[in-house]
C-alpha cells in the first residue's frame, strides 16, 4: 500500500490516529507539524490528480527530453528561479502537472502570472498549496479548478492574497 493510500484511508477514518508512513525507514511518531504537512500534501495530491497529478523531477525531465537537449539543467533552472511550482516530499522533488502546457511543457501563462504574484510572499510549499485549497476570493473554489474557465479571476485572487500577505 502506498503512502498516499495510507493517508487517504486515515483521512476517511473518524479516528485521530498518528499517521505513519509505510515507505519511511524511520517509523517514529509524527509530530503535530508533520501531521499538518501530511494533510496538506493529501489536499494537494487530491486537487492536482485530475489535472496531471504530481510528477517527480525525474519523470518531468524525461518528458522534457523531446523539447530540450539538456532537460535536467533546464528543469533545475526553472526550480531554482521559482518559475515553476515544485515541492519537496519524502526527499523527492514533485511538480504539479496542471501548470504545464501539454504541447511543449512550458508553464501555462496564468500559472506563471500567479507564481510571479505570490513567490515573494509564499515559500514553495505554500505556493503549491495555494492552488489546492479553497480560496475565499474565489467563493471557496480551489484555484486549480478555475484555471481553465476563469484564469483572470484566479490571477485577481492571487494579487489580493499577495496584498493581504504583504500588508
Amino acid at each position: 500500500m502506498s503512502y498516499v493510500a495510507v493517508l487517504e484511508n486515515l483521512a476517511e477514518s473518524k479516528h485521530d490516529w498518528v499517521l505513519r508512513s509505510t515507505c519511511r525507514s524511520d517509523q517514529a511518531k509524527l509530530t503535530p507539524a508533520r501531521r499538518i504537512e501530511d494533510r496538506q500534501f493529501l489536499a494537494m495530491h487530491r486537487a492536482f490528480a485530475p489535472t496531471g497529478g504530481l510528477l517527480t523531477g525525474d519523470q518531468l525531465a524525461n518528458r522534457m527530453r523531446r523539447h530540450t537537449e539538456q532537460p535536467i539543467s533546464a528543469l533545475a533552472r526553472r526550480i531554482v528561479e521559482r518559475s515553476v511550482l515544485s515541492i519537496v516530499w519524502e526527499s523527492q522533488i514533485l511538480l504539479p502537472g496542471f501548470q504545464l502546457e501539454p504541447s511543449d511543457l512550458s508553464v501555462r501563462p496564468v500559472v506563471h502570472s500567479v507564481i510571479e504574484e505570490l513567490k515573494a510572499v509564499f515559500d514553495d510549499w505554500e505556493l503549491a498549496l495555494w492552488f489546492a485549497q479553497p480560496n475565499a476570493w474565489l467563493n471557496d473554489i480551489v484555484p486549480v479548478d478555475l484555471l481553465a474557465q476563469r484564469p483572470e479571476a484566479v490571477l485577481v485572487a492571487a494579487r489580493t492574497d499577495r496584498f493581504v500577505a504583504k500588508g
